[in-house]
């Protein structure tokens, strides 16, 4: 389990998880959760995207045809080959992306919390 607890400057905290504890066998699917003070949403990656929201949970089912990793993949090369799109991400937001990860690997390293300047 690794687990990653980040602060941003603007006071949000991010929890980021990660397990590889599953042997053979069948696998749960990926989770991606935000929290916020009155919405929050829970994607399972192939079943549903739930939206929490006034006392209420409403449950999104996934396109047929939607394919997380090929629409990445169209992305990349249209940002690549034509340019027709642009990037979902700026250079300095990669870099920042980069930095955290470095962090948490210097963090399990040193067996300890290590702070980035903003």
């Amino acid at each position: 389990m690794t687990a990653v607890s980040a602060t941003t400057v603007n006071g949000i905290t991010c929890d980021l998880r990660t397990a590889w504890t599953f042997e053979d066998g069948e696998l749960p699917p990926d989770r991606v959760e935000v929290v916020g003070v009155r919405v929050s949403v829970e994607l399972i990656v192939g079943h549903t995207l739930r939206v929490y929201a006034g006392g209420y949970r409403t449950d999104y089912p996934p396109a047929k045809a939607d394919d997380p990793l090929r629409n990445e993949h169209d992305h990349f090369l249209a940002c690549v080959r034509d340019r027709s799109q642009a990037p979902a991400l700026g250079v300095a937001q990669a870099l920042a992306g980069l930095r955290l990860a470095d962090a948490a690997m210097e963090s399990l390293r040193l067996n300890q919390e290590v702070f980035l300047s903003a």
